[in-house]
């Protein structure tokens, strides 16, 4: 589930809980950008899946969930 969370700022674009790993709150600094949402999306996805025992739950892999998604959508993929 990702639900809107106005208390996170341009500095966070998003965040999910190890405590609540299904919802992932997203900020109001990608709302301007499909790109960015969908890039936020998948980097939260990431460290949810993560908390669920599948794969690294590091910024790096995160990251890379992000940058992946960027490159298809460029169609660098």
């Amino acid at each position: 589930q990702v639900v809107f969370d106005p208390a996170l700022g341009t500095g966070q674009l998003g965040m999910t809980a190890e405590l609540n790993p299904r919802v992932m709150r997203i900020g109001s600094g990608v709302m301007n950008s499909e790109q960015e949402l969908a890039a936020t999306i998948a980097h939260e996805l990431r460290h949810s899946r993560a908390y669920a025992g599948s794969g690294l739950n590091t910024e790096p892999a995160a990251e890379a969930a992000e940058n992946a998604l960027r490159d298809y959508i460029q169609g660098k993929r």
